[in-house]
């Protein structure tokens, strides 16, 4: 299972909602790694500065997310 965290308030206004659709639309295309994605809208828990996008990949968490990057971290954590 994959979390995808957004912020619905983020502070630095850096996480846009639109942009985490957009990562929970690519994650959904990967149906062969990833059983199922679960898009989570929480305030913003960042303490010093914005972490970006948080995703969640069973236990481990992968802060600051680009969409460039998602492939390469789904094949990193399922190889």
């Amino acid at each position: 299972m994959v979390k995808v965290y957004i912020c619905s308030d983020c502070k630095s206004n850096k996480c846009s909602s639109k942009k985490g659709i957009e990562i929970y639309e690519i994650l959904r295309q990967y149906t062969y790694l990833v059983d199922e994605v679960e898009l989570i809208m929480s305030k913003c828990m960042c303490q010093e500065g914005c972490a970006g996008y948080k995703i969640q990949i069973d236990e481990e968490i992968y802060t600051d997310i680009d969409i460039n990057r998602i492939e390469e971290i789904l094949f990193e954590h399922y190889s």
